[in-house]
């Protein structure tokens, strides 16, 4: 049995909003700074203004892009030891698969209940805990260690993740080398490059900067991933009412001429390359000046993004379960509810 899900776009809304964040695109544009991102737009046939390092994308390149990308993907984890085909999750179909992501710095320590820093030790146990978890389905980075020189941050987590999951696992695109050392050392636990392309098993995560941006350090990560075969998750967080319009409305056009600007990029780069609509929006706290995650608009801005994902055929990636407290309290409960709730009635992947 399938339920009707959960809305709060009408049709004509939806629209309006891929007209309107068109219009931004093709007039207004996005800014890039990085060179060789800007050939590519221009070689596509966007309009490229260098000396404003600012690109203007026609909507009939963003179509042909959307079409390019997969309407659904399998993700796959690590290959068992017998030689089977490993975990498989379907991205874009009818199951919604759940992510652990945070990346918290500090964490209050189960066994003393005091806070400290993270250390790479809580990241192997977090990734042990994820991969013996039947509903969570992926590991996303979910811990940043202290313990450990920032450089090396990258290669330690999947030289982690080899060890002890079976699941795909997630990071950032941390620019050129980072991205290229993750995606060799997961070549080499996956059978090689083509393997990969043939079982993506890495979950990119590309930040969109906000307002209408592409930032070269997560560009640098996107043309690698993407040569590689790995999802790409274009993952804007505009806050509204400080880097994107203080109307949902608003702040859906912007996200979507983002994240339609950078699932452009990767189809130019290498079409057909998986792609996810992300979003990880919501609004700010306009009293202390930030973001305000756990409320409830956090949800309202994931179930539309759903539907503009699908608009596009594409799957969708967003934010859940995301709170303000600092304790697990009603709080807690509360707005990790509203947060998490909306997303999964929307159709999220």
């Amino acid at each position: 049995m399938k339920t009707a899900r959960f809305q709060v776009l009408s049709q004509e809304e939806v629209e309006r909003i891929h007209a309107a964040s068109m219009e931004v695109l093709s007039t207004v544009g996005v800014k890039v700074e990085w060179k060789p991102a800007r050939d590519r737009f221009r070689q596509a046939g966007a309009e490229v203004d260098d000396e404003g390092a600012c690109v203007r994308i026609p909507e009939k390149l963003v179509r042909w892009a959307a079409d390019q990308a997969p309407e659904q993907f399998g993700l796959y984890g690590a290959m068992p030891e017998d030689g089977g085909t490993g975990l498989c999750l379907d991205i874009g179909g009818d199951q919604v698969c759940f992510a652990g992501l945070g990346t918290p710095t500090h964490i209050i320590d189960a066994d003393t209940g005091e806070r400290r820093a993270c250390t790479m030790d809580d990241v192997v146990r977090h990734i042990q805990l994820i991969n013996a978890c039947q509903h969570i389905h992926n590991s996303q980075m979910d811990v940043w260690p202290n313990d450990i020189p920032m450089t090396t941050i990258h290669s330690e987590a999947i030289w982690a993740w080899v060890h002890h999951s079976r699941k795909p696992f997630g990071m950032g695109c941390y620019g050129y080398l980072p991205t290229l050392d993750m995606m060799r050392m997961m070549a080499i636990a996956s059978g090689g490059k083509e393997e990969m392309r043939r079982r993506p098993t890495f979950f990119a995560i590309c930040s969109v900067g906000s307002p209408l941006e592409m930032l070269q350090m997560q560009l640098e990560g996107l043309f690698i991933c993407a040569d590689y075969g790995q999802p790409l998750a274009m993952s804007p967080e505009a806050i509204a009412g400080a880097t994107a319009p203080v109307t949902l409305a608003g702040l859906l056009v912007q996200q979507n001429a983002n994240i339609m600007a950078h699932v452009t990029l990767a189809q130019i780069y290498r079409p057909g390359t998986p792609v996810l609509y992300g979003t990880v929006s919501t609004i700010a706290n306009m009293r202390l000046g930030t973001v305000a995650l756990g409320s409830v608009e956090t949800g309202l801005i994931s179930a539309g993004a759903a539907q503009m994902a699908r608009y596009y055929g594409l799957p969708c990636r967003s934010v859940g379960a995301a709170t303000e407290s600092k304790l697990e309290d009603l709080q807690a409960g509360l707005e990790r509810t509203a947060t998490l709730l909306p997303a999964v009635l929307a159709g999220v992947d």
